[in-house]
């Protein structure tokens, strides 16, 4: 990167999945001063431009995989990046990064930096508009050591494992800066499709300590069999990204012997709370608070709620100092920069309770809180009561306006395998919600899951434990399209 003219402040893009090299990359970018921009390899050439020109890129690193490689290029082209590296020989014009590794010195200085100089940038979702760019800083690595050393129990000698993708923000989180700073081991392994079964014989033969994945692939660990692999080694199993169904955390502990603990985190601040062996988990929670964050929950009347009663969850600044961890801001966008900061308040737009303990109940997004016959109601809830039923394999509940309820509530549902559509079922489903007195619209779906769903449309995943407002409603929208199609 040096040698080919790239200096301090300049934009290094990564589309590499889960490869070893992203490592590499990012910390000869973070040494040198760059800015780190990486994104998900699986983005349209469109998504591709788009990010390149709003981040004034001057260098993209992609791996081979297609369509990575052939929608970087023609994205690089039409934003004019001018260095341009892939992983492997090619005849396609872009330069070889793992034949040019082996002739580089063996250490390299670092170039000044101040913590307060930019580290990061990744792309969040855009409802409201185009995809944001999320700034973080050099302290930001900082902030990821309490998730490492708490939800995942890294230590010195910890062989560490974590799914996710190296453009989500994730990674910074569960496999990478806090598990560096504890002297861990961080296990690597390359994939497109989640293969169970390689990754289960990988984690037994690695002996590893630890591991950190969302639910889905649980799911899928589990309906391999994780009692069928040596896995006595690993002494911590944390859990995030998506929600987490009673059922699967039950036959995690099955299977294990050892329960899942969860997180709650936006991208913009990291980890804000979660539960650990050290700081115990309790029932319905997302996790006791952590201490490097001031957390109040923000009543509509803008006083703090008391333990159990419900508001907005809000980071303060104490003394106007900005927490280490929280993003520096939006890039170009001052009019959003705005709206996140009231005074000494950060407002992070979820919705929860906190009980005496610290730990934080999750309720959903302030703006995805549903009002029906003047209720205000929590699409997480009707989800949970939906996902109990066994023939329940994904489900998203949104609200809709309309003129006699002020919204009514339209559940989109995924069955399990071997159950159909049929008016009992159908009956047997809406039982559950009604008995909260709600009037609901129940709609069949194929297929995807809420966060698959955010990946095909471009969008990262996020720790968050439910929906993102942007989720929601493109998804509204694009299944409303297909109804209609019907």
């Amino acid at each position: 990167l040096r040698s080919h003219g790239l200096q301090k402040g300049d934009v290094v893009m990564t589309a590499l999945r889960t490869h070893w090299s992203y490592w590499i990359v990012a910390l000869a970018a973070h040494k040198l001063g760059l800015l780190l921009a990486p994104v998900y390899y699986r983005l349209t050439a469109e998504d591709f431009r788009y990010r390149m020109e709003k981040a004034k890129v001057r260098c993209v690193v992609t791996c081979r995989e297609e369509p990575a490689a052939e929608n970087i290029w023609a994205a690089a082209e039409q934003a004019q990046v001018p260095l341009r590296f892939a992983l492997g020989p090619g005849e396609d014009g872009f330069l070889d990064l793992l034949a040019a590794l082996p002739q580089q010195p063996d250490t390299l200085d670092r170039v000044p930096t101040l913590a307060t100089d930019p580290l990061l940038l990744y792309f969040t979702s855009g409802t409201t508009g185009l995809p944001k760019g999320v700034l973080h800083d050099h302290a930001f690595p900082l902030a990821n050591y309490w998730g490492a050393r708490y939800m995942q129990d890294v230590h010195k000698g910890s062989r560490h494992f974590a799914t996710g993708d190296t453009g989500w923000e994730v990674v910074s989180g569960t496999k990478f800066y806090g598990q560096w700073l504890l002297q861990g081991t961080l296990l690597v392994y390359d994939y497109d499709r989640f293969p169970p079964e390689q990754v289960l014989a990988f984690l037994a033969e690695a002996k590893a300590t630890s591991i950190m994945a969302q639910p889905s692939v649980y799911r899928l660990l589990t309906q391999v069999g994780m009692d069928r692999y040596d896995l006595s080694s690993i002494t911590n199993y944390a859990v995030g990204g998506e929600k987490l169904l009673p059922d699967l955390a039950q036959t995690v502990t099955q299977q294990t012997g050892h329960v899942l603990y969860e997180g709650y985190a936006q991208s913009e601040a990291g980890l804000i709370a979660s539960a650990s062996q050290v700081m115990g988990r309790k029932e319905g929670s997302v996790g006791k608070i952590l201490p490097k964050y001031h957390v109040e929950i923000l009543r509509e009347d803008g006083t703090f709620a008391p333990p159990g009663e419900q508001g907005e969850i809000i980071l303060v600044a104490d003394g106007g100092r900005h927490p280490e961890g929280l993003m520096m801001g939006y890039l170009d966008d001052e009019e959003a920069n705005r709206r996140l900061w009231d005074g000494d308040y950060f407002h992070t737009g979820d919705l929860a309770t906190r009980d005496a303990d610290g730990f934080l109940y999750y309720l959903g997004r302030s703006d995805g809180i549903i009002k029906t016959k003047g209720y205000r109601v929590s699409p997480v809830e009707i989800e949970e009561a939906l996902s109990r039923h066994p023939a329940v394999a994904e489900c998203l509940a949104t609200g809709e306006p309309d003129p006699d309820l002020g919204q009514k509530v339209k559940v989109y549902v995924t069955l399990a395998p071997g159950y159909a559509p049929s008016p009992a079922l159908r009956e047997a489903l809406m039982a559950l919600p009604l008995r909260l007195r709600l009037p609901v619209v129940l709609y069949y779906m194929e297929g995807m899951t809420q966060q698959e769903c955010a990946r095909a449309l471009g969008w990262p995943a996020s720790l968050v434990k439910s929906r993102l407002r942007a989720a929601r409603a493109a998804l509204r929208k694009l299944l409303e399209g297909e109804e209609e199609a019907e």
